[in-house]
């Protein structure tokens, strides 16, 4: 009886073919939309900075304009925000989305100096220096994101 040879591909072949094509495309598309949703994040997180980086120039601004009329007469511990109207900066109550999906919030905490008038938790309060907390916030996938940055303000120019 002579050996036939069989041609073609069998059902079980192209079946296990199939699913083999389907794995390697649903982790294909697995990794794109991992890749996108982490591109998202970064540029969040870069925005998030330059955004932390101007509310800290727009600080300064402020009280390069004026000390008493821009920083002193803040509450201490209320929080505000920024706008910039008419080519000034100034700091306000009302809140501000920039871009609709961040919110920059800027809180003031008053400066006590030690009796070697080292920054200190007590001791006199320094009427000239404040610290200035400034947080980015953005809400993306159910959970809110907020980024910190603090500084110490002084009145140099006794304005």
């Amino acid at each position: 009886m002579p050996a036939t040879k069989k041609r073609g591909f069998g059902l079980l072949e192209i079946v296990i073919g199939l699913a083999v094509i389907t794995l390697f495309l649903f982790g294909v598309l697995a990794v794109a939309r991992l890749s996108a949703r982490l591109s998202e994040e970064n540029a969040n997180n870069i925005k998030a900075a330059f955004l932390l980086e101007e509310g800290t120039e727009a600080l300064k601004i402020l009280r390069d304009a004026g000390w008493q009329q821009n920083i002193a007469a803040l509450a201490i511990s209320g929080d505000y925000y920024f706008s910039f109207d008419n080519g000034q900066w100034q700091a306000t109550s009302s809140n501000v989305f920039i871009d609709g999906l961040f919110e920059r919030k800027l809180r003031l905490e008053n400066v006590y100096r030690d009796s070697q008038a080292r920054i200190a938790d007590s001791g006199e309060l320094d009427s000239n220096t404040k610290k200035a907390a400034l947080f980015v916030s953005w809400r993306s996938r159910g959970a809110t994101t907020t980024k910190t940055i603090s500084t110490y303000l002084t009145n140099l120019f006794n304005n």
